[in-house]
């Protein structure tokens, strides 16, 4: 039987879409079963900040599709380290971490990466038979973006150079689900990426020649547009994350091309500038 946390998400979502038409035994994991209304599915209440509940959701449980939740840093940390604790006391026998792929950078500035380092050096140390899918950025986070620029002729991002090879959603999910179906897809660890790597001014140029516009580029500070983030209600945490990911951008973390996702999915991934055209289709 499989769990699947953070199933309330949009990742999550798709990974349950994904078990559901394969067929497979699998609950999902939520803080709230009365306000779910996803697909569905069994489900079972889990509190990441709850060591009792968890062990009490494991029961029965042989595979964990481990997607994080979205507390600040340290606090995710620990829920993490409870996740992991309940799971070895309830002999869960093997966990999928979706984990990311700054976290082969020592010098990352995206916070987050701190946390999926602890993550994946707990998890090891836990003795528990594990995969690890070290994922890109997600091209759906730059929708919001690619609708206001289409809007308004203006791109607006504060990294300069550095490229992204974007993964979408979907592809993460029906990996995950792939992944926890086939024992001998088990056990290694994976890094998902797109098959091109692609610089903000290159989406700019995607887009003008998709959609037929004469969109500009425009470069913020780090404080301006940790500014904007805000102004859009994002959390402080989530704005500071993403304003300081810029640094990472630019260092070449996110510019890596692997051919994993191609091998498990057995298909190529979707390529963003498909996803670009299919925006500009519909907006």
């Amino acid at each position: 039987m499989i769990l699947i946390t953070g199933a309330t998400g949009n990742l999550g979502q798709l990974v349950i879409k994904e078990l559901l038409n394969n067929k497979a035994e699998f609950v999902a994991g939520v803080r709230n079963i009365n306000k779910y209304n996803g697909h569905h599915c069994n489900l079972e209440y889990i509190d990441y900040d709850n060591l009792s509940v968890m062990k009490n959701a494991f029961k029965n449980i042989d595979t964990i599709i481990f997607i994080s939740g979205n507390a600040e840093t340290e606090h995710r940390i620990q829920q993490h380290r409870n996740l992991i604790d309940a799971a070895k006391q309830e002999n869960i026998k093997h966990i999928i971490y979706l984990s990311f792929i700054t976290v082969t950078d020592p010098h990352s500035k995206f916070s987050f990466t701190r946390q999926h380092i602890d993550t994946e050096s707990y998890l090891k140390a836990s003795g528990i038979s594990h995969t690890i899918v070290r994922s890109c950025w997600y091209m759906e986070n730059i929708k919001t973006e690619i609708i206001n620029a289409l809007d308004n002729q203006v791109f607006i991002d504060n990294s300069n150079t550095g490229k992204i090879s974007f993964i979408s959603r979907q592809d993460v999910a029906k990996g995950l689900a792939q992944i926890a179906i086939n024992v001998n897809l088990q056990d290694r660890i994976y890094t998902f990426t797109g098959s091109a790597a692609y610089s903000m001014q290159n989406i700019v140029d995607l887009m003008n020649a998709n959609c037929h516009k004469q969109i500009k580029y425009t470069l913020y500070s780090d404080n301006d547009y940790k500014k904007r983030l805000i102004d859009a209600k994002l959390p402080e945490f989530l704005a500071e994350a993403i304003t300081l990911n810029r640094v990472d951008i630019d260092n070449g973390d996110y510019a890596f091309i692997c051919q994993d996702v191609n091998f498990i999915n057995k298909k190529l991934p979707l390529d963003i500038s498909d996803y670009i055209f299919s925006i500009c289709c519909t907006h």
